[in-house]
């Protein structure tokens, strides 16, 4: 069992795979393994050099069809043995006392779970790697910490691993979030140990949509982590970190229009409306939707913010009917919020957090037969970016929050207070299950003292009728022998004479 085991994923790079393992052949710390996961390669250059690993005894080989680097991660860390464990890239490298100054500090720190150094870039560019210095909760807002850190292989155990729906990458960013929610320390040593290949395209970053979408995934996976700092998330990333901003003064709001086959981009209608003013939009939905099977569907945004709608109506394009309207709050009770969006506690109209982009409003499913002509959906809306009526809405989202927590801590209390009354209950069943146990038992027992009375009178009478029967046999005897007596003693006089 070595106490570091070194993954590395490799998918079609593996022309440079080779520096990776020489930086490692040259480690000052020695305990530990090589394991490289070939997720499922197609370039013929890579799957050559990686066939040919298959000899080196320095190196344990493991190949798979393609996963994704959270899942080759994975793989080759449920092969491991490490105490700890070191993710390196393939196409990067570290230098020689990376290892044995990360393991040093670890084990002299039970407090650290992520230990990571300072870095330069080589290959297209050679310099320092500028990475802002870890802070908390500054790391939510963006990533600060490289995917090459060391850590324990019992927290990755516990947060589950890296999650393989961070399909833009970030994996490593969301693991770490996983591993600081548990509440382990995070260490940068002051060196440049770790060695970036710059590359063309490389390190071009996400762009605005796949942004979006991953720290909505982000905030999927750590809720609680990012409820708790909000006020600092709006406020650095969306007015003070400018690679966050909107590219526009627009927003746009998609309805998908109901179908069999369910929600289909092909079907679906889209408009742009402005920012921080409310908006009137209006889709012509021309179609006969009377064989659906689902609710309309309306995407209100496509980034994060806080939306407010004020009204919904379904209008008959023929008759100019309002065939469904929206417009009090308690209409909106019916409408259903999901995707990356909460609904946010309010009185006047729904007011919703988008937290991705893939907000999603659904509203009741309706008779089919109002769908038997061509509609006109009406939608007031705003999409609000203010400080004021974010931080508003930040405050409600946390008040809501802190409502729900207080009603499961309400629900759990009944819950038990219930369990106790059920135990009183099933505890006061079984004593008067053992009460009346007793009480037919001291019936059965008073029955069976009648009984015997009753047997013990029974005896003595027949005691005294024997007692009877003997002094009349004795009275008889007495009077037999009597005569008996007399009788001798006639015969002896007899003789006598």
């Amino acid at each position: 069992m070595a106490a570091v085991s070194v993954i590395i994923p490799c998918y079609n790079q593996g022309k440079w795979i080779h520096e990776a393992l020489d930086s490692l052949y040259i480690q000052t710390f020695k305990d530990f393994e090589i394991i490289v996961v070939n997720d499922g390669s197609t370039e013929p250059v890579t799957q050559k050099i990686l066939g040919e690993l298959e000899s080196e005894s320095r190196v344990r080989l493991i190949t798979t069809e393609n996963q994704g680097l959270a899942e080759a991660r994975n793989t080759a860390i449920r092969e491991s043995s490490g105490e700890f464990v070191f993710p390196l890239d393939a196409d990067d490298k570290v230098a020689p006392t990376m290892l044995e100054k990360t393991v040093e500090y670890m084990r002299s720190h039970a407090d650290v779970g992520i230990i990571y150094t300072q870095a330069r870039l080589f290959g297209e560019q050679n310099e320092a790697w500028e990475l802002p210095e870890y802070r908390f909760p500054d790391i939510l807002a963006g990533p600060m910490i490289y995917a090459s850190a060391l850590f324990r292989r019992r927290d990755w155990e516990q947060v589950g691993g890296y999650r393989s729906d961070m399909i833009y990458g970030w994996e490593d960013y969301d693991f770490w979030l996983s591993l600081i929610s548990m509440g382990v320390e995070v260490y940068q040593i002051p060196e440049p140990l770790f060695y970036y290949r710059k590359t063309r395209g490389g390190m071009a970053g996400l762009s605005h949509e796949k942004m979006l979408y991953s720290f909505g995934k982000l905030f999927e996976h750590h809720r609680q982590l990012y409820l708790d700092n909000m006020k600092f998330i709006f406020d650095r990333m969306l007015l003070g970190n400018t690679q966050l901003k909107p590219p526009s003064n627009t927003a746009e709001c998609e309805v998908y229009l109901p179908d069999r086959e369910g929600y289909q981009t092909h079907r679906s209608l889209k408009q742009t409306y402005p920012k921080d003013q409310w908006a009137e939009l209006r889709f012509d939905l021309n179609t006969d939707a009377s064989k659906s099977i689902h609710c309309l569907r309306i995407d209100p945004c496509f980034e994060m913010g806080v939306v407010e709608i004020s009204a919904i109506r379904l209008i008959s394009a023929t008759t100019g009917g309002v065939l469904y309207e929206a417009s009090q709050p308690e209409h909106f009770d019916a409408i259903v919020v999901r995707g990356t969006a909460a609904r946010l506690a309010f009185n006047e109209h729904l007011r919703l957090l988008s937290y991705g982009n893939d907000a999603e409003v659904y509203l009741p499913r309706f008779d089919e037969d109002g769908f038997q002509k061509p509609l006109i959906l009406e939608l007031t809306i705003r999409f609000a970016t203010s400080t004021d009526i974010l931080g508003e809405a930040v405050e409600k989202l946390i008040e809501f929050e802190s409502f729900i927590k207080s009603s499961e801590q309400l629900e759990a209390e009944k819950a038990a207070a219930e369990q106790t009354v059920q135990a009183l209950a099933e505890e006061n069943r079984k004593q008067t299950e053992r009460s009346e146990a007793l009480q037919k038992q001291v019936e059965q027992t008073h029955a069976e003292l009648v009984a015997a009375h009753k047997e013990m009178e029974l005896i003595r009478k027949n005691l005294e009728a024997v007692r009877g029967e003997y002094r009349y046999i004795k009275e008889k005897f007495d009077a037999s022998e009597t005569e008996r007596r007399e009788t001798l003693e006639a015969i002896r006089q007899r003789l006598k004479d």
